[in-house]
């Protein structure tokens, strides 16, 4: 059977379009772009705004069918966010601080270069900046493209001035010393930076001038005085402006000042009066108070004020003005008489008063008048006083031959006793005293508290405590514990302190009293306080350090008082006593020393302090805070280099790995060492302020993070290539098997079509066998692929890259792992050994670049079914050419 020329040909025509469609799928892959531009708005964003539209245009490079939006920090979404595509629209969502756009069909947001508007609501923060909005879009095959589009966040609105005020309220009267006082509410998105208040169109008022403008909160004000402000009409208006230049202001205001009243008063000897009377003899000074006030006596202007010794009569005396450019006219004033009187009588007194109240006791009032112009001295005498209830005067007795007026007073209850004496003489000129009291109090009652057997008691005593007064019209109340109870209250009561308090109520003439005597019923003799008990204790391990606990006996009797320390271990500290007897009210003191042993952990431990006596003890808490010996410190300080030459051996393997892989974004390596780094800095901070307690609690987390560092470098280290140089090759590789793929069926095709040849058997030219034809071709082709492979281990059919692995790595003859120091006792600082990068050794073999394993292996496996074929092919061949030339 010989092959057909047209089936032949078939086969080649297959594996040729395979081979084309290898290579035009392999260049399908392409990459995904996006262009992104703010619409809205073209000023910028609002500081410190809420519910600012921003609109973005997106155009994309290819159909997508979805798209993000993620805000930067400081601007947060506030909603309502849509689109305008022609595709159509669909409602945006947030998800986590992203706003996007999701279809629910399988149509795309946006098609290849049509763009699309994007909006939503922002708040902005109250800084000034430039912000960049991340726009991200997504195609079918979760490919994703991103944007940065920068964003203007200004100071684009003026302060907002609101509520401003006056007081008191236009129009007002002036008044020298008062306070005219004008108010505003100033707020802005970002702050207020100058308020200023404009006077009449003339002044500026500001913070800085006098007076000046205050604040309180938002709220601005400024006061201004009668120095400031005189009658007349006046504009005001308030401006405030933010440190962009934005200014606003208040409407203009209006203010009134009218003139002040100018109200009359005239004063006789710096009395004002209505009519005044003076002895003949005395100088009389009459002025008249007001603004612009002009004085008349008898209708003559006189000088203000006017002072002169006048003889008896009655004087007129007048007060007006006709204003001033501050007060308005009083031409009516005020009139007053001055009259000018014989001298009255003086007087002496002599009185006598019970200062507390008692039956049948009197008060005595004694008043001797002298008269220069009357022997007799007083005519008429005259008391007045409230004893009744009311003011009512009582004539006063001439005792007989004298000047003396006298009067006795039955006082009938306690009081305070309101009296004055006036007399007149023969010329009618009346002299008074002034108005005095004198307190007659109430009568305080006696109590007495009683105990029997007495006010101090053993439990189990029956007592008996009475209370008692000296008069029965007062009731007298019993209490036990601020609890009434029966007089005489008769117990047999618990240990315990009971205060007793015996009351009386106030009467008409006895007042309220209360004694109080504390009953004491004692359960024991014993009582213990401390008095001194440090409440923390530092101990260096290793180190002795004491310190002094005092005890008090606060019982009634002599007692041993002991000290003991509980929750600390027993063989870090010694008490010099185990008890010592103390009297009622003595103190004593227990030293106590500290030795921690050089074993023990640093830290803080709660201890308890117990005083205990017969039958009472008390408790104090404390802390020992065991601290670093000094080789700790030292071996502390030897860790911290440790650790920091291990953390730069990590960034450095970091730097390595990122240089040979072409990864740019951090890796957690990297996020691992740099926060070590950042947590060894803080320990660095405490060696140096010589707090070693706090380094070697922080040492425990920087070793931790070391480690954490190690294993996720190791983990990075398996990945066979990384993922951007991966996607360099890739279409490199592709159309390169493409060809080769192409170039074999060519070959194939060449060696394989139909052909004639001499037969030395039969004398003439044949048809020869494809495969006797071409089977030693093909078998060259091979063993030149298998050549290529044997020069390149890395494209044998496993395809896998041929680095050492870091368990390989530790045993390379040029590796040394790194020496740590010993630890001291009680800590655990040391590093986890640094693994260096795989590949970073003297004997390691360059690394082929990586090839596609299934593209390989699909090219090995249909050579290898080409060459079955044809060998079959062969057979069945020479069966058929054998028949033939028989």
């Amino acid at each position: 059977m010989t092959v057909d020329g047209a089936y032949a040909r078939k086969v080649v025509l297959i594996l040729a379009a395979a081979a084309i469609s290898t290579m035009l799928l392999s260049g399908a892959a392409r990459a995904l772009s996006v262009t992104a531009t703010l619409e809205q708005p073209a000023a910028g964003l609002n500081a410190g705004t809420q519910n600012q539209l921003v609109k973005f245009a997106v155009t994309p490079d290819a159909p997508v069918f979805q798209v993000k939006i993620t805000p930067p920090s400081g601007i947060t979404y506030y909603g309502s966010g849509y689109d305008t595509n022609t595709s159509g629209t669909w409602n945006a969502s947030l998800l986590a601080a992203t706003v996007y756009w999701q279809n629910s069909t399988t149509d795309p947001i946006l098609a290849a270069g049509v763009p699309g508007s994007f909006s939503f609501h922002v708040s902005t923060s109250a800084t000034v900046a430039s912000y960049n909005f991340d726009v991200t879009i997504v195609d079918a095959s979760a490919a994703t493209s991103s944007a940065s589009v920068a964003v203007n966040v200004a100071d684009l609105s003026a302060p907002a001035l609101s509520a401003s005020a006056v007081s008191p309220a236009t129009p007002v009267q002036y008044a020298p010393s008062g306070a005219y006082t004008f108010s505003t509410t100033a707020t802005d998105n970002v702050g207020v930076s100058i308020i200023k208040f404009r006077w009449n169109d003339a002044t500026n008022y500001t913070t800085a001038t006098t007076p000046a403008v205050t604040s309180s909160g938002s709220t601005y004000s400024i006061a201004l005085t009668g120095s400031d402000v005189a009658p007349g009409n006046y504009t005001w208006k308030w401006y405030a402006s933010d440190a962009t230049g934005n200014e606003s202001s208040t409407s203009l205001g209006t203010y009134n000042v009218t003139k002040a009243d100018n109200p009359m008063v005239m004063y006789f000897n710096g009395n004002a009066a209505t009519s005044y009377s003076i002895n003949q003899g005395n100088t009389v000074n009459v002025t008249g108070s007001g603004q612009a006030v002009s004085l008349y006596k008898n209708g003559t202007l006189m000088s203000n004020p006017y002072v002169d010794l006048l003889p008896i009569g009655d004087y007129y005396f007048k007060a007006n003005s006709s204003g001033s450019a501050n007060y308005s006219a009083n031409v009516v004033g005020v009139t007053y008489i001055l009259r000018v009187m014989t001298p009255p009588p003086s007087y002496s007194i002599s009185t006598s008063f019970p200062s507390i109240w008692r039956l049948n006791v009197f008060a005595l009032f004694n008043i001797t008048w002298t008269d220069l112009n009357d022997a007799n001295g007083f005519s008429v005498a005259l008391i007045q006083h409230n004893a009744s209830g009311t003011d009512t005067n009582y004539t006063m007795t001439r005792i007989t031959g004298t000047n003396t007026a006298t009067y006795g007073l039955n006082m009938t209850q306690p009081m305070t006793l309101m009296w004055r004496v006036y007399a007149n003489n023969s010329a009618n000129s009346w002299n008074a005293t002034p108005t005095y009291s004198a307190l007659i109090g109430k009568l305080t009652p006696t109590l007495t508290l009683s105990a029997v057997p007495g006010w101090s008691v053993l439990k189990g005593v029956q007592t008996s405590v009475a209370c008692l007064v000296d008069t029965s019209s007062v009731t007298v109340v019993l209490y036990r514990n601020g609890v009434s109870v029966s007089n005489p209250d008769i117990q047999t009561l618990v240990t315990g302190y009971y205060p007793y308090l015996c009351n009386s109520t106030a009467t008409g003439n006895y007042s309220a009293y209360s004694v109080t005597t504390m009953m004491y019923v004692l359960g024991y003799a014993a009582d213990v306080s401390f008095v001194k008990a440090p409440a923390i204790m530092i101990a260096p391990k290793g180190v002795s350090n004491a310190t002094i606990v005092v005890v008090k006996n606060a019982g009634n009797a002599s007692q041993p008082i002991s000290l003991s320390i509980e929750n600390i271990t027993a063989g870090w500290y010694s008490i010099n006593a185990t008890s010592t007897t103390v009297t009622p009210g003595g103190t004593t003191a227990f030293l106590v020393n500290f030795t921690v042993p050089v074993t023990a952990e640093p830290k803080d431990y709660a201890g308890v302090y117990r005083a205990a006596a017969a039958n009472r003890n008390t408790t104090s808490g404390f802390v020992l805070r065991v601290t670093p010996s000094e080789s700790d410190t030292a071996a502390i300080d030897a860790t911290v280099s440790d650790y920091r030459a291990s953390i730069d051996t990590l960034l450095r393997g970091v730097a390595e790995l990122k240089e040979d892989t072409g990864i740019t974004n951090q890796t957690e390596s990297e996020q691992k060492a740099l926060d070590a780094q950042d947590k060894l800095a803080q320990v660095d901070d405490y060696v140096a302020a010589g707090d070693y307690h706090n380094a070697q609690l922080l040492l425990d987390q920087v070793k931790q993070l070391i480690a954490d560092a190690q294993t996720a470098l190791d983990a990075e280290r398996q990945v066979p290539a990384a993922q951007a140089e991966q996607a360099n090759e890739n279409n490199l590789i592709v159309w390169g098997v493409g060809a080769g793929v192409a170039i074999v069926v060519l070959v194939l095709a060449f060696l394989l079509w139909p052909g004639k040849g001499f037969s030395p058997r039969t004398g003439s030219f044949t048809f020869k066998s494809p495969t006797e034809q071409g089977k030693q071709k093909v078998d060259d082709v091979m063993t030149k692929i298998e050549d290529l492979g044997r020069k390149f281990p890395g494209m044998k059919k496993s395809f896998a890259p041929q680095r050492i692995q870091p368990q390989q790595a530790l045993q390379q003859p040029s590796y040394q792992p790194q020496v740590v120091r010993p630890e001291p006792a009680g800590y655990s600082f040391q590093p986890k050994p640094m693994i260096p990068a795989a590949g970073r050794f003297a004997n390691e073999q360059p690394l082929p670049k990586i090839v596609k394993r299934p593209m390989m292996d699909t090219v090995s496996q249909k050579i290898e079914e080409l060459k079955e074929f044809f060998k079959q092919k062969k057979r069945a061949n020479e069966v058929d050419l054998s028949g033939r030339a028989q």
